[in-house]
């Protein structure tokens, strides 16, 4: 669950992380004890809340139950002072479609039009790049030419990428994709812009997954 292994990827899950989104021993105790010796759910990995809302919604016996994730939202008493993290919480609950942890999130200061930092982003994507290139090298059919080819078009994309938030970085990009029409519209109340972009160039509907998301959307002034 950590990806320690040599065939994995680096990552900076937490343990709590990992309690939230297994599939196969950790359950709602599992995250309660974490909590209870200084687990930081305000902190928690953006995948980690969506897979455990993806398994309660589904209520299949090989995911995670909702007693978990309802452990987890209980525990936050409000957005963090990062607003970086306070963002990575915000957008977490608008993709589960939440309204009311979106709602509690909203009124307690987190910004409903997120928050970006393009120095910020540069380094990351740097950062990030690095990591993975250093990952495929150790591989067994590593190819130094198509590594090269790749890393050019990588370079190619590196302004549009650190220009603006990605899909998973903008609250109303996440309700929007989460189908909630509730969330969408507790966004737009508290002032997300409705025609804000991704660094894709792409607008909110783009994301949009239920008629009744896309109304508020367009109602809002965005065109179809």
């Amino acid at each position: 669950d950590m990806r320690t292994g040599p065939d994995k990827y680096p990552d900076d899950s937490t343990a709590l992380d990992a309690a939230a989104g297994s599939v196969d021993g950790a359950n709602a105790d599992t995250v309660r004890l974490l909590l209870k010796l200084g687990a930081d759910p305000a902190v928690l990995d953006y995948a980690a809340i969506y897979s455990a809302h993806y398994g309660a919604s589904r209520g299949s016996p090989q995911h995670p139950d909702a007693a978990r994730l309802g452990a987890i939202f209980e525990a936050i008493t409000g957005p963090p002072a990062d607003p970086r993290l306070a963002n990575r919480l915000l957008c977490a609950a608008a993709r589960i479609g939440s309204d009311q942890f979106v709602k509690f999130l909203l009124e307690r200061g987190a910004n409903a039009r997120g928050h970006f930092d393009p120095e910020l982003a540069r380094l990351k994507w740097i950062e990030n790049n690095k990591r993975q290139a250093e990952h495929r090298a150790k591989q067994p059919d590593f190819d130094p030419v198509q590594e090269a080819e790749y890393q050019q078009q990588l370079q190619d994309r590196f302004e549009q990428k650190c220009s603006a938030p990605g899909v998973n970085e903008i609250p109303l990009f996440c309700a929007a994709a989460s189908g909630s029409a509730e969330c969408v519209s507790l966004l737009l109340y508290h002032g997300a812009d409705p025609l804000a972009r991704n660094n894709e160039k792409q607008t909110a509907l783009f994301e949009v997954t239920s008629v009744a998301a896309a109304q508020r959307l367009v109602a809002a002034g965005l065109s179809t």
